[in-house]
């Protein structure tokens, strides 16, 4: 599955190659898969231009992988990689989307010198529902920032069942499927085993979390979002966010000096009371959030119109297919045109996409590697109809005016007519 140009586990790849504890790949990162997906992850890791240069760490499959029972992938893998029950390890599920700039050397960092079990939450955007979920609760013991935000606090407890509430942004905390265990609990898992109370399902990391929370001190970490992609609609809502995203970072750049000079302005007036501010909660959370956050923020704002407008123009396009007609597009001139071919049919596009090196790849190319498929073709054709140029029954303008110049001879100028 792609997310902005990629496959999800990409993301992951990137964040983990800016994390020195981690490298080299080869020999401290394992992906644990099931039967049925051991083949797919194997030939990307071994796609040079898929997994960006090459995978070089294991890929292991677990004959006996249960679905929502990541602790027993955890168990078999400290089971078959050497030495790995001797050290911290980091617990992180590939059917989750972690933002584009996942901080996974500040979690690492923040968990190896304090020395301490870590589990990783995010807050969801103001207004979201909770329920079902696990809350995290804090007792407010960490590290604290100039704002007196507590960036990594120590746990209190978790709520593996939370109530129907709306989240505020702020406050409101859910356990994420990530976490680093220390190498005490990676030694008494892997020489004693799960315990029996851990059954596989959707819950299982978070009741493993509860447990040792009530064991020994447990910290957290805090990240912008935490979108799961093993459904359809979660893999749509965030393969849309990385689209808005783009859209985003791309306007940035095109803006101008001038344009982070207004928006500079307004800020410094806002927070001199020269200038109507927000509602005092959205300028907080807003003041307390990375730049990926603030458009997630955005995004969670519009996603409901996105999402149902991509709805839309994907059953639009499937009813076309199966029915052999063409969505009707816009009127002009009075004249009602079916699309194109080229914008029903993707196959006709010609796609061939240019190899280039690993080391020297562009984002461009990585762009135009993806075959184009009818989420990308448009839903109207806004093409001229030539109704306008219809009205000349003559056709068009033709030069009839008497020609009185010589006509020049191409062998001797003897030879010119007068």
């Amino acid at each position: 599955m792609e997310v902005g140009g990629e496959p999800v586990v990409n993301w992951w790849l990137k964040s983990l190659r800016d994390c020195p504890r981690l490298l080299p790949v080869s020999g401290k990162v394992t992906i644990v898969t099931s039967p049925s997906t051991h083949a797919d992850y194997t030939e990307w890791a071994n796609n040079r231009r898929l997994s960006l240069g090459g995978f070089e760490g294991r890929v292991l499959a677990n004959p006996e992988a249960i679905d929502g029972a990541p602790m027993q992938d955890l168990l078999f893998a400290l089971q078959q990689v050497p030495g790995l029950s001797n050290s911290y390890v980091m617990v992180a599920s590939l059917d989750y989307f972690f933002g584009p700039s996942l901080p996974l050397r500040q979690l690492v960092e923040h968990s190896v010198i304090r020395g301490k079990d870590a589990l990783v939450f995010a807050q969801p955007p103001p207004g979201e529902s909770i329920a079902g979920r696990t809350e995290v609760h804090f007792d407010l013991q960490g590290t604290t920032t100039v704002t007196g935000e507590c960036k990594n606090p120590k746990i209190a407890d978790l709520d593996l069942d939370a109530p129907n509430v709306e989240a505020d942004g702020l406050s409101t905390s859910v356990l994420a499927p990530m976490c680093i265990i220390h190498k005490s609990t990676a030694g008494a898992l892997a020489s004693s085993g799960l315990d029996p109370g851990l059954t596989p399902g959707p819950k299982q990391l978070a009741r493993f979390m509860k447990q040792l929370c009530n064991t020994k001190p447990v910290y957290g970490f805090h990240i912008d979002m935490s979108l799961p992609v093993d459904s359809s609609d979660g893999y749509m809502y965030a393969k849309t966010f990385m689209e808005y995203y783009q859209s985003h970072i791309s306007k940035v750049a095109s803006r101008g000096v001038a344009a982070e000079a207004q928006e500079l302005l307004t800020r410094t007036a806002r927070d001199q009371g020269l200038a109507t501010s927000m509602d005092e909660g959205v300028e907080n959370l807003m003041r307390r959030s990375s730049q990926v956050k603030q458009v997630f923020l955005k995004y969670s704002v519009e996603a409901g119109d996105i999402l149902a407008a991509k709805e839309d123009a994907i059953r639009r396009q499937e009813e076309a297919a199966a029915t052999g007609a063409a969505p009707v597009s816009m009127v002009k001139y009075g004249v009602r045109d079916e699309l194109p071919l080229r914008f029903r049919d993707p196959s006709t596009l010609r796609h061939k996409p240019k190899i280039q090196h690993p080391v020297f790849t562009t984002t461009a190319n990585e762009i135009g590697l993806r075959k184009p498929d009818v989420t990308n073709l448009p839903d109207v054709y806004a093409g001229s109809a030539g109704g306008f140029t219809k009205t000349f029954t003559g056709g068009p303008y033709r030069n009839e005016a008497l020609v009185t110049s010589t006509t020049k001879s191409k062998v001797h100028r003897l030879l010119d007519d007068f």
